[in-house]
C-alpha cells in the first residue's frame, strides 16, 4: 500500500494554500486521492509537530517549518 510522506503533504498544502489561501482537510482528501479519515489522522500529527496552524475556519495553513520542508530546504 501506498503511504503519504510529510513531504507529500506539505508540498500539497503548500501549492494549494498558494493558489487558494487556505486547505481544508476534505479538500486536501480530494486532491491526493485518500479517504478523510486517513487525511485526518496524518493531518492531526502533522499539526502536533507544528508543520501548520488553523485559521478561524478551520483552513490549514503552513507555518515556517512546514514552508522549509514543503519547499525542500
Amino acid at each position: 500500500m501506498f503511504r503519504k510522506t510529510t513531504e507529500d503533504y506539505l508540498k500539497t498544502i503548500l501549492g494549494m494554500t498558494e493558489n487558494s489561501g487556505g486547505v481544508r482537510n476534505t479538500d486536501l482528501a480530494k486532491k491526493l486521492g485518500i479517504k478523510k479519515p486517513s487525511v485526518t489522522s496524518a493531518v492531526k500529527q502533522l499539526e502536533e509537530k507544528g508543520y501548520f496552524s488553523r485559521t478561524e475556519n478551520g483552513s490549514i495553513i503552513l507555518t515556517a517549518s512546514g514552508k522549509q520542508i514543503a519547499s525542500g530546504q
